[in-house]
């Protein structure tokens, strides 16, 4: 049994690959698209734009509005693919905790934003990734280590998705304001 396994053994959330699917890139199989929930949240929806043509040959995004509305949408998909709609608000919150090892798990959900808030550097694409490929996320140990790890891999989580993430929310950090 892997870490992320056992972590999150006995809860509602799904947690691996072969356990969810997305019904973002489900929704592409009509269009001859075929998942593959093996790979990187960034190498998919790199993979679904070039086959949707939203990029050309070379890369190049064709239409800016588009591809970011499409990439938002994928993103935010990605988030609630995970959590099941029937797990409390704070089994929720308890899961994420865990998720990025805070250590003892809050047992308020006031409590667990205020430990997520204080206590952990998390990029969002390495969390949905993490979730995805059944591995431990990264955890970093300061604000700065988070932002020029995130800078270096190009790892950006679409603003609007995290927004409407409600419990990813609150692991935003804006890279602008603060680097």
């Amino acid at each position: 049994m892997t870490t992320l396994s056992y972590l999150l053994q006995g809860l509602h959330i799904k947690e691996s690959a072969e356990t969810y699917h997305n019904v973002y890139f489900e929704s592409f199989r009509d269009h001859g698209f075929v998942p593959d929930y093996g790979v990187s949240l960034k190498t998919e929806f790199a993979r679904l734009a070039k086959h949707q043509g939203w990029v050309d040959k070379k890369g190049k995004i064709r239409n800016r509005d588009q591809y970011a509305d499409q990439k938002c949408e994928a993103f935010q998909e990605e988030i609630n693919s995970f959590f099941e709609d029937k797990a409390s608000k704070l089994e929720s919150w308890q899961t994420l905790c865990r998720e990025v090892r805070i250590d003892p798990v809050p047992v308020s959900i006031s409590k667990c934003k205020k430990a997520l808030r204080t206590e952990v550097f998390v990029n969002l694409v390495d969390l949905m990734n993490a979730r995805r490929l059944g591995r431990e996320v990264k955890v970093f140990k300061s604000f700065a280590e988070l932002a020029k790890y995130t800078h270096s891999k190009k790892l950006y989580y679409p603003l609007d998705a995290a927004k409407a993430g409600g419990i990813v929310r609150i692991l935003l950090e804006d890279f602008h304001r603060r680097y």
